[in-house]
């Protein structure tokens, strides 16, 4: 079945969000509709922060991909970071999640990109071992996190000023 990859845009917001929905509930994580919306708009319209792709197969919307962009020393620079990526039920086992990461990974390199992280749920097996399959490995560190100013409304995707 033919794929095809193109910029979301806020016509397919919904249909995202919905996405995402049944991506958190299977990783058991809370889904806050009105943070990813925000963010998922923030992400269309400013796309020096990354990139929102949806998946087609068929006329039909099988998925999304989100690449964010990062900066690190230890990488050599800009990298790229799979944040979400989502097949739906129907267009699983058709090799989308490969093409997906492919994606990105082509992208990044176009852009002069360095590396290219991303996160797996640790109970989910199945993407694990995809991506592993594809080349990644896990880093010798440990994602970890601190919400900052977490009532923040996202205004902008410009880098934050230093103090």
């Amino acid at each position: 079945m033919p794929l095809s990859f193109r910029s979301a845009t806020p016509a397919d917001l919904e249909s995202l969000l919905q996405m995402m929905r049944k991506l958190y509930d299977h990783d058991q994580v809370p889904f806050q509709e009105e943070t990813s919306r925000r963010a998922s708009l923030l992400l269309m319209n400013e796309p020096r922060a990354g990139m929102l792709w949806v998946l087609e197969a068929e006329g039909s919307m099988a998925g999304y991909v989100v690449q964010t962009h990062g900066f690190s020393l230890e990488f050599g620079g800009w990298h790229g970071f799979i944040d979400e990526l989502f097949i739906d039920e129907p267009f699983r086992g058709m090799g989308f999640g490969t093409a997906a990461v492919h994606h990105v990974e082509q992208a990044c390199a176009a852009q002069g990109m360095t590396a290219l992280l991303l996160e797996a749920d640790l109970q989910n097996e199945r993407a694990t071992r995809l991506y592993r399959s594809l080349g990644f490995h896990e880093h010798s560190r440990r994602l970890m996190m601190l919400a900052v100013n977490a009532t923040a409304q996202p205004q902008s995707a410009q880098p934050p000023h230093s103090a």
